[in-house]
């Protein structure tokens, strides 16, 4: 059967929906912060909570959360856009320490244009130059703006955070995939929902200037490009590919799904188990209206929006694409039966699907390793990054062999 629609123009409102707007940046982080003093006097009675029901975690990692999750409840606002510098330089103080990692892996700023083609979009989102990093590891075919080499591959990677917060640069984990992959990664920001100006699909047109921009400028083949992201960083690897696909464009070769986010409808049933997780409803239910201020309902059930509520024959231009999907999913993360039911989807599709289940692991916990059970959950995500790369190297063989057989 032909995929559905997926965007149409008319599934955006005349006027935007009243939703949360950013308040300054400097209030919002102090209060923030205030918000994680007042939590950390509540850790003895976290811990009586550990003690009394055990949590498959270790007590390290459920005060963490806690920390993390409680702070949320007291301030579920969101923070300003973050001003061109910020933007476009890596922070200061990032949320993770680099530790010695830049040793091994040069960093290049780059500023990428608006892409050449938009997706559908109200007025008020206008298209915007974007900010990302290139980190080209030790051992990798090319360097930094250099032109793709004959068969390199390529990572584009979006950070996730409700699109409301977050960086490319605020944790090392795009820094480790290019080093463990040794594979030159495109880490892209994006504007976040704290206006309606930058509401979506704003984030879908800045993703979309960094695939052009390392597809057009960069001159990487699409098959040769696996989008990564995790969170809102995974919704928005799928959105890129759908997109694409409704354009009848080359998609991806591979998607790599730490976490995603794939039903912003909030319809899921949320995962019993995950009642240590830090991620909450609150959270969920003030962040997403700053999302789809502008859309419809119909805009909001599309595949482009909501993946993980797709009717069949959605994913059509990833079977014909021969793209490859790995996913990764915590046991206990509060998106697991979303994230769950998504990966079923997949497969019954006949898309390759990989799927590692970390075991007692929370949300993104292989991107915030100080909340993951073991090493073992970031470098299990790393096998399945290389494992991307083989099946993109077994599709190109295929497609040779196709086409010989053609002639």
């Amino acid at each position: 059967m032909p995929a559905p629609v997926v965007y149409p123009l008319s599934t955006f409102r005349g006027a935007p929906r009243v939703a949360p707007n950013g308040i300054p940046r400097r209030l919002g982080i102090a209060l923030e912060l205030l918000a994680q003093a007042l939590v950390a006097l509540l850790t003895p009675f976290n811990v009586l909570i550990w003690l009394i029901f055990r949590p498959p975690q270790t007590l390290r990692v459920f005060l963490l959360s806690r920390i993390v999750r409680d702070s949320r409840w007291l301030t579920p606002f969101i923070i300003a856009n973050e001003g061109k510098y910020s933007a476009s330089h890596k922070p200061r103080r990032p949320l993770i320490p680099y530790g010695d990692i830049e040793k091994s892996v040069t960093i290049t700023n780059v500023t990428a244009p608006p892409a050449k083609r938009q997706p559908a979009a109200p007025p008020v989102v206008r298209p915007a130059e974007t900010y990302g990093f290139i980190l080209s590891p030790n051992g990798a075919k090319g360097k930094g703006t250099e032109k793709a080499k004959p068969g390199e591959k390529l990572i584009i990677y979006y950070h996730g955070g409700a699109y409301v917060i977050g960086h490319p640069m605020w944790t090392p984990f795009p820094l480790k995939i290019a080093r463990d992959t040794r594979t030159r990664v495109y880490s892209s920001n994006y504007r976040k929902t704290a206006s309606p100006g930058t509401a979506w699909p704003a984030q879908l047109q800045d993703a979309l200037s960094a695939w052009e921009y390392v597809t057009r400028e960069l001159e990487f083949d699409p098959v040769n490009v696996i989008l990564m992201g995790e969170s809102a960083g995974g919704h928005l690897s799928l959105a890129v590919s759908t997109q694409l696909g409704e354009w009848g464009d080359k998609v991806p070769g591979g998607l790599a799904l730490c976490s995603p986010w794939t039903d912003p409808t909030l319809s899921h049933a949320r995962n019993p188990k995950a009642w240590p997780d830090y991620l909450s409803t609150r959270w969920g239910n003030y962040t997403v209206p700053s999302l789809v201020r502008h859309l419809t309902p119909h805009g909001l059930t599309s595949t482009l929006v909501s993946p993980g509520i797709a009717p069949p024959g959605s994913f059509k231009h990833l079977v014909d694409g021969k793209t490859s999907v790995f996913v990764s999913v915590g046991t206990t993360e509060i998106l697991g039966d979303e994230i769950y039911s998504f990966v079923k989807v997949l497969k019954n599709e006949g898309i390759k699907t990989s799927v590692f289940e970390d075991p007692n692991g929370l949300h993104i916990a292989p991107v915030l390793t100080l909340l993951a059970p073991t090493p073992a959950t970031y470098t299990k995500f790393a096998a399945g990054v290389k494992g991307l790369v083989r099946d993109i190297d077994a599709a190109n063989k295929e497609r040779v062999k196709e086409a010989a057989a053609a002639k």
